[in-house]
């Protein structure tokens, strides 16, 4: 899906939407991958881990305001989960526009990888048809995973803990935060 928004989705608002009478607050991954809080967090049988966030894309609504492409906090949005790991995994929420305003839908950083065919440097390996650099639908361009994760154009906590995911799969651990 090239023409795709992509977010991050707390998994306690899509918990408080899709069983709004059994959620009982955050559940996700604690220190070190341990887990934390409740047996619900990890399920070997169907491998989803859930660490507080999901990726998503934006399937209606949130329409993108201003110059800044800052999603709008004023409508309800439709968003696909598209997260092999999680256990929301090809589920369609209609979350309220409220939960932007409250940080609980961020935009992603576009890497360059999103089908995980890359050189290992978080771009993909397969060239563009004009020879430039890989940019998405919104002209972003590619950045990968790159050394000094203050360079993140999204910089909150989903955008560093999946940069650090998948750096420390390539075997490119060390990081660095500002100057």
């Amino acid at each position: 899906m090239a023409d795709s928004t992509k977010v991050w989705v707390n998994t306690t608002t899509i918990d408080s939407i899709l069983h709004p009478a059994t959620s009982s607050g955050h559940k996700r991954l604690g220190m070190h991958g341990s887990l934390g809080g409740t047996s619900n967090d990890f399920d070997p049988d169907s491998h989803t881990v859930n660490w507080g966030w999901t990726s998503a894309t934006i399937v209606s609504g949130g329409h993108i305001s201003g110059d800044d492409g800052a999603l709008d906090g004023k409508s309800d949005i439709t968003l696909q989960v598209d997260d092999g790991e999680s256990e929301y995994n090809r589920v369609q929420v209609k979350i309220p526009g409220s939960a932007i305003e409250e940080g609980m839908v961020v935009m992603q950083n576009y890497h360059g990888d999103e089908d995980d065919e890359d050189d290992g440097m978080g771009y993909d390996s397969d060239d563009n048809d004009n020879g430039g650099p890989q940019v998405n639908f919104d002209g972003e361009e590619a950045q990968g995973y790159p050394d000094d994760l203050i360079t993140l154009t999204h910089l909150h906590e989903p955008a560093v803990v999946h940069c650090l995911k998948k750096r420390y799969q390539r075997d490119m651990i060390y990081t660095n935060t500002g100057p």
